[in-house]
C-alpha cells in the first residue's frame, strides 16, 4: 500500500505532462511527444488534477476553520428560501446560516 503524500506537490513527470498537454492541446499529442502511452499520460494528468484539487480543498477547509475560530457570532440553525408554490420533489432555492 502506498503512503499518502501530505504535501501535495506535483512530481516532475506530472509537470511535464501538464505542460505538454497545455502546449499541444490534447493528451494524445502530449503522450506521443513524451514517448509514453495514451493511458499513462491520461492517468498522470488525472492524478495531477486530483492532487491539485485536494490541495485547494484543504486550503479552503483551513480558511473556514480559522474563520470559525476567530468568529464570535453564534450560529443557530439555517434558513431556506422556497418558491411560492411547493410541488412534489421541490428543493429550496437558497440556504443561509442564521446568526445572532
Amino acid at each position: 500500500m502506498r503512503k499518502r503524500e501530505s504535501n501535495y506537490t506535483l512530481s516532475p513527470r506530472q509537470e511535464q505532462v501538464i505542460e505538454a498537454y497545455h502546449r499541444l492541446g490534447s493528451i494524445e499529442k502530449a503522450a506521443s511527444e513524451l514517448g509514453m502511452k495514451y493511458g499513462t499520460a491520461r492517468t498522470t494528468l488525472y492524478n495531477a488534477r486530483a492532487k491539485l484539487a485536494r490541495q485547494a480543498l484543504q486550503s479552503e477547509q483551513e480558511r473556514i476553520r480559522l474563520a470559525a475560530e476567530q468568529s464570535f457570532i453564534r450560529r443557530h440553525g439555517t434558513g431556506d428560501l422556497h418558491e411560492a408554490r411547493k410541488v412534489a420533489g421541490y428543493k429550496p432555492k437558497g440556504r443561509w446560516a442564521k446568526a445572532r
